[in-house]
């Protein structure tokens, strides 16, 4: 799969709708991205509708403590 620097310009969930598996297991490898909509694991953010860090930011973790 190509970068999304590189002209990606399909999420997850649009990879998933044309089944292109092979594509999806490389957006998937060494994740570091949810979406908080479908579930599906990305490590570039830009491949998910909703992303969301998988290891929570300092930052993050104050938030939720308010």
């Amino acid at each position: 799969m190509k970068n999304i620097e590189e002209g990606l310009k399909e999420t997850m969930c649009v990879l998933a709708a044309r089944k292109a598996l092979k594509e999806m297991k490389e957006a998937a490898k060494d994740a570091e991205h949810i979406c908080t909509s479908c579930g599906r694991s990305a490590a570039q953010k830009e491949a998910l509708c909703v992303p969301e860090p998988l290891k929570d930011s300092k930052e993050h973790e104050e938030h939720k403590e308010e």
